[in-house]
């Protein structure tokens, strides 16, 4: 134990003396070396810019394209309801038997018109009566009052005319008896009821030789025989010969011949003028392409109509034939030109009206009229299996 205690108090007195404290201060443990702290880098924050950058172009881009897609969409919509605005305005003035022009003039005489005075109670006392009685009528009121008692004159003077020709329906003044113009406002028929067939052909083919448009006269029976098949396949395609100009043939001087398809529609139009005869009908010839972008407000380009006003009394049904667009007095002016305007009819009868083309007559009733009915059949029951080709060499077959 004595031991133990002397050694404490020697290390106690050690310590006390300072003899030892370098022995501590040397034992202490060395601290790592702290170097200086690394500059700050941005580089990370630059990357980000950049990240942030492209995002805000991406973004811009994005919104951009949305503006235009909405202005695009916004434009569409206002050229469909145009369009729209302008095939009702073209239907009230076919029925009316106007033409737009003068649908739209008469239009804007109407809303012209307003009442001199309008209509009120039964004034309270006998002085406002004559104080408004006593007012003058001012210029704009004078001028409307003209225009009302012009339109009613003319109004009447068109009953008068239609009660001295006979010609008196229940419709409104001025409206057609249906969708396409009556025989009766091109030519007289109760004078060409009284003429022959002979007549009739050189009247009918003269008048519309002077208008720059097609004719053509057909009998009675062969007329039922088309409207049977236009009944059984009313829509169809046809090819129509084109001169295409590309840089090569342009720069040689010469031209190449394409075909474009054109859509062809038959309607059947009960005729009110022609008490038990058969149904009149039309068909509208329209470029396949424009029909499948716009449809039922597509353009055509020709639109033939038949009239049966004649199948009874005289045997025989009058064609007519207007190109669009095509100015009476000059025959110009028209989507397409008068050889390709008769062009189109002839591949309609060929088609149509086989037994009476004159291919069929060359090689037999049987060749022609069965490759026609069989590409008429395939395209409408078997779409997948119709050729074009074929239809281009039987349409235009010598």
């Amino acid at each position: 134990m004595r031991p133990l205690t002397n050694a404490v108090c020697g290390a106690y007195a050690t310590i006390a003396s300072g003899s030892c404290a370098s022995a501590l201060h040397t034992a202490r443990p060395c601290f790592a070396q702290v170097s200086p702290p690394l500059p700050f880098s941005w580089s990370h924050l630059k990357s980000d810019d950049q990240a942030t950058s492209a995002d805000q172009a991406q973004l811009d881009a994005t919104t951009s394209s949305i503006v235009q897609e909405h202005r695009a969409l916004v434009q569409q919509k206002r050229d469909c309801k145009l369009r729209e605005y302008e095939a009702k305005i073209k239907v009230k003035a076919m029925q009316q038997g106007l033409s737009p022009e003068e649908l739209k003039r008469r239009s804007l005489e109407f809303a012209a018109v307003k009442p001199t005075q309008p209509i009120s109670s039964a004034p309270t006392s006998g002085a406002s009566s004559k104080t408004s009685a006593a007012q003058p009528l001012s210029e704009v009121e004078k001028r409307d009052q003209a225009i009302a008692q012009s339109l009613q004159q003319r109004s009447k003077a068109e009953a008068a005319k239609k009660l001295a020709s006979g010609h008196v329906h229940s419709t409104p003044t001025g409206a057609q008896e249906g969708p396409i113009k009556p025989l009766n406002k091109i030519l007289d028929v109760e004078k060409l009821q009284t003429q022959d067939q002979e007549t009739i052909t050189k009247l009918w083919a003269g008048y519309h030789t002077i208008k720059n448009k097609l004719s053509a006269v057909l009998s009675t029976e062969k007329y039922l025989e088309m409207l049977a098949n236009a009944r059984k396949y009313p829509q169809f395609v046809l090819p129509l010969p084109r001169q295409v100009i590309d840089e090569e043939s342009e720069a040689a001087g010469t031209s190449k011949e394409a075909f474009e398809m054109q859509f062809l529609e038959w309607a059947v139009v009960h005729n009110p003028a022609a008490q038990g005869a058969p149904p009149s009908a039309t068909t509208i010839f329209t470029p396949l392409a424009e029909y499948k972008l716009k449809q039922d407000f597509s353009q055509p380009v020709l639109i033939l109509t038949f009239y049966t006003d004649l199948s009874q009394s005289n045997g025989i049904v009058l064609m007519r034939g207007e190109v669009t667009g095509l100015n009476e007095k000059t025959g110009k002016g028209g989507r397409i030109d008068q050889a390709q305007a008769q062009l189109l009819a002839l591949t309609l009868q060929r088609f149509y009206l086989p037994s009476s083309s004159s291919t069929a007559a060359a090689q037999g009733p049987n060749d022609d009229a069965s490759a026609c009915a069989q590409l008429l059949h395939d395209f409408h029951k078997r779409p997948t299996e119709f050729e074009v080709e074929q239809l281009v060499n039987v349409a235009f077959r010598l």
